[in-house]
């Protein structure tokens, strides 16, 4: 399968709410297929949206990837594929569209406190992607890993939402993971008065 990519993402492809998709810094969402596994484990959900795992794009991403995950991409890397050049511009940010997808209204907050949430491009140099075409990188300047930045993001939308839990850095993925299992907000002594 060959589709033509354009500076504004994927041929074809359409985006819901352009505020927050789409555009060209956000051109076109790439998601691991190593997280594919995990999902299928970790959410309860119904065999429609579990079945949407069995399938590439389940994410809402329009490139799955192999063998690269987000410890290994970094803010300004280029990807070359084929004649297509990408940039990598910034991890994915949960909302509630992402619950919906995943039919879980916890897998965003599951999305943050495992980091499993993909990258976005922008495109610098238009032209063809193929399915199973390989992937030359050529590093940026290598400050900020796609992992380094979403772990950010999720600290500040944790202490943002005062109302639902108030974490520190060091009890981050412990206070998630209990919230998320257990739907409680005082449940374990990770959880600060």
């Amino acid at each position: 399968m060959v589709i033509r990519c354009g500076l504004e993402g994927l041929q074809g492809d359409e985006h819901a709410d352009l505020s927050v998709h789409g555009g060209q810094a956000k051109a076109i969402y790439c998601y691991p297929v190593e997280h594919y596994d995990y999902w299928k484990n970790a959410i309860e959900a119904s065999e429609i949206h579990l079945s949407r795992l069995d399938q590439h794009g389940a994410h809402g991403e329009n490139l799955t990837i192999e063998g690269i995950v987000e410890d290994q991409a970094f803010v300004g890397d280029v990807w070359k594929i084929s004649d297509v050049e990408l940039e990598v511009t910034a991890p994915r940010e949960p909302c509630f569209k992402f619950n919906a997808i995943m039919g879980n209204r916890l897998a965003g907050k599951r999305m943050f406190s495992q980091g499993l949430c993909g990258w976005y491009f922008s495109v610098s140099n238009p032209g063809s992607l193929r399915a199973g075409a390989s992937i030359e990188i050529f590093p940026g300047p290598r400050k900020r890993s796609i992992a380094g930045v979403f772990e950010s993001l999720a600290k500040k939308t944790c202490n943002m939402q005062k109302n639902i839990f108030l974490v520190t850095p060091l009890n981050f993925k412990q206070c998630i993971d209990c919230y998320s299992t257990t739907k409680k907000i005082h449940s374990c002594s990770c959880h600060q008065s």
